[in-house]
């Protein structure tokens, strides 16, 4: 596990306009395998309210409400709409990501094992109602200043908040003709008793001073991807391929063994427990019609190219293709990468980097 960084990376933040909402993904990280773990995440919680599938779409938009290069705070606020529905749903989350793990944190996290810091928090809340209470003048005139504590205390759970470096911000929504509350702002100060000061996310809230980050608005098409790499190939234990990739969402027996299954792709494990095939299928890409273990390199050479050796290595030749989806627009979109063992005509590895969009 990664420790927070004295030496925070150069990133930014893009502000991609996406179908009427604003996605915020994170650039410039050096480990690009972090970084892209990082935005599918991101991608997967904001987009999962939009589904134009089932007639809805979603708007909204995001702000940073804390970085200090080893923790990222956003803050995300919308509405789904369904054409069944009366009204919009309200769409509102902190999101709290370790930028040295990828980990998005939760605010248990942040307090000892087996503490009540909701109930902590919520008589704090009361006892102090003067001091905490915010107003839509510290926050946003959308807004709503006429509720009362008992329904803060009814309604709020700890998955609603937001971090800054001295306080935490509780806050919930009411309906849609209501509002939002404000919420309370809690000084970290007053819960320091129950802070589980030896936790990541403290350490990592503690790490740095807040800083500045840039926010830049880019657009986000179809021409404009982001980098996926897998170091995943045939013959790794099952074991590898799961400490890259985590627990697969489902296991399911197939001849060849037991079938992986991820957002991005699918992994095959034979019965000893060792990968034996990687499926891609994302887009109009899949690795069943790329080049497998024991395909004959004469005929990859007939099919993709004589003149893609990249570099050799030992008793291996490294090949790159790099793929087009129209011909017209020639930036690079897919990219295939694998080796051969010199002497023969057997592909003896896989790997590839898929851009996606």
């Amino acid at each position: 596990m990664a420790a927070p960084s004295e030496k925070p990376e150069n990133i930014k933040v893009i502000r991609c306009p996406i179908e009427g909402f604003f996605l915020p993904q994170i650039s410039g990280m050096a480990d690009h395998r972090r970084e892209g773990k990082i935005n599918r995440e991101l991608r997967g919680m904001i987009s999962y309210y939009n589904r134009p599938e089932q007639y809805g779409s979603l708007s909204g938009d995001f702000e940073v409400t804390f970085y200090n290069g080893n923790l990222l705070g956003l803050h995300f606020i919308g509405a789904s709409y369904n054409r069944r529905s009366a009204h919009p749903d309200k769409i509102d989350f902190g999101i709290q990501i370790d930028l040295t793990t990828g980990v998005r944190y939760e605010l248990s996290d942040l307090f000892k094992e087996g503490v009540d810091y909701e109930g902590r928090i919520k008589e704090l809340c009361r006892i102090n109602e003067a001091g905490y209470r915010l107003t839509n003048k510290d926050v946003c005139n959308w807004t709503w200043d006429g509720w009362s504590y008992t329904e803060f205390a009814r309604l709020w759970e700890g998955d609603r908040f937001l971090l800054s470096a001295d306080s935490i911000r509780v806050y919930d929504s009411l309906n849609y003709a209501t509002g939002y509350f404000s919420g309370y702002r809690v000084p970290l100060a007053d819960l320091t008793d129950i802070i589980n000061t030896d936790g990541r996310m403290w350490k990592a809230l503690k790490s740095r001073e807040p800083m500045n980050v840039d926010v830049v608005l880019e657009p986000l098409d179809i021409g404009d991807f982001f980098l996926r790499e897998y170091d995943i190939k045939p013959g790794d234990d099952a074991s590898w391929a799961t400490n890259i990739m985590g627990e697969p969402k489902s296991k399911t027996p197939v001849q060849e063994g037991m079938r992986y299954e991820y957002d991005d792709l699918e992994i095959i494990v034979g019965p000893q427990g060792k990968v034996v095939n990687i499926i891609a299928d994302k887009k109009d890409v899949s690795t069943r019609r790329w080049v497998h273990p024991g395909s004959l390199i004469k005929t990859v050479k007939a099919r993709y190219g004589n003149e893609a050796v990249v570099s050799s290595y030992g008793e291996y030749d490294f090949y790159e293709y790099i793929f087009y989806r129209d011909i017209d627009n020639l930036r690079p979109k897919y990219i295939l990468r694998f080796a051969v063992k010199k002497g023969t005509d057997t592909v003896s590895y896989i790997g590839w980097r898929i851009s996606e969009p």
